[in-house]
């Protein structure tokens, strides 16, 4: 929406001034000045980011009417208009590239975790013995090795020396 638009505007000029203000305290060798000019700006943009939530919560119920004569379409923008307006007071003060980085880290850490725990270690182990003692080795000779360990429900050890077996076998042909 051009609403939208015209607070973003107000928030890249801000940006923009403030990275310039910074960079030139931080660069007379003034960091208390540079700090303080962080949280004006913070402080600012907080104020403003109010204003326009308030705006569009006072005007929420008149959001659709210039576009629209549809009682139920005007109903539908008032209600999307109230979580627009909380989308406006969260974005004032710009959390969104740390919620985006907390988050990013965060599914990586349960992907990672959930990938460690279903992992069969006891076959790892088997392919990392294997390993150490054979270079020559083809990918599908070890998927064959694997399947044929799995169908016959065989156990670890049992596992492993038909394993080198075979592929001793394989890698004389």
């Amino acid at each position: 929406t051009n609403l939208n638009g015209w607070e973003l505007m107000i928030f890249l000029g801000f940006n923009a001034a403030i990275s310039v203000r910074i960079s030139n305290e931080l660069g007379a060798g003034r960091p208390r000045a540079a700090k303080f000019s962080i949280l004006v700006v913070v402080i600012s943009a907080l104020i403003i980011g109010i204003f326009f939530f308030a705006l569009v919560l006072a005007l929420r119920n008149m959001f659709a009417l210039p576009f629209t004569t549809s009682p139920e379409v005007a109903t539908a923008v008032s209600l999307l208009a109230l979580i627009f307006a909380f989308t406006l007071l969260l974005n004032s003060v710009q959390p969104g590239i740390w919620t985006g980085m907390v988050s990013g880290v965060g599914l990586q850490t349960i992907i990672l975790l959930i990938i460690t725990l279903k992992t069969n270690w006891r076959k790892e182990a088997c392919l990392s013995f294997l390993l150490s003692f054979f270079v020559n080795y083809t990918l599908s000779d070890y998927s064959v090795l694997f399947h044929i360990s799995e169908q016959n429900k065989l156990t670890d050890r049992i596992t492993v020396h038909l394993m080198i077996l075979y592929t001793g076998i394989v890698s004389k042909f």
